[in-house]
């Protein structure tokens, strides 16, 4: 971000515009809170218990997801398994963080155990929701930095839609 600033600067962009231009740099990662993201969070949050899609992580985010009218698999050439999702979409990946916005896919990878890596549904406030994992079975909420912090590598997150 300080590199669009930088930019703005030499470009002859007054600074206070600047700064608002870093302020917008972050508009993307705060726009998961739609009306899509909405959906699936609140469609998601009403599965919970329920253990239809325990190893099937994936495929829960984007039952999620299709019911707010968004095709997950059309946005990432390999839709097999979470870190092949996450390597293969076409859009903008953000960096990890224990807070993604509402409504955002957020990624770990494999593990030795798990060679398919993981996704959930950011609630916002460091929480999120998904199916089974860890020693977890049925769609459930979780501490976004309890799982960071137990080891598992968050590879980042998206904004669908």
């Amino acid at each position: 971000m300080r590199s669009r600033i930088r930019r703005a600067l030499s470009l002859g962009i007054p600074s206070l515009l600047a700064s608002l231009l870093l302020i917008g740099a972050g508009a993307p990662a705060t726009m998961a809170d739609t009306a899509a993201g909405n959906a699936a969070v609140a469609w998601a949050q009403a599965q919970e218990g329920s253990t239809a899609w325990d190893g099937e992580c994936l495929q829960f985010v984007a039952d999620a997801y299709t019911q707010a009218g968004v095709n997950l698999a059309s946005m990432a050439a390999d839709d097999s398994s979470a870190v092949s999702f996450w390597n293969t979409y076409s859009g903008t990946e953000y960096p990890p963080t224990e807070d993604p916005p509402a409504g955002a896919l957020v990624f770990w990878g494999a593990t030795s155990t798990n060679p398919y890596g993981h996704v959930a549904i950011s609630e916002g406030s460091t929480s999120a929701i998904s199916s089974e994992e860890r020693d977890n079975a049925g769609v459930h909420e979780f501490s976004i930095p309890d799982r960071d912090s137990q080891g598992y590598q968050q590879l980042g997150y998206i904004v669908p839609g």
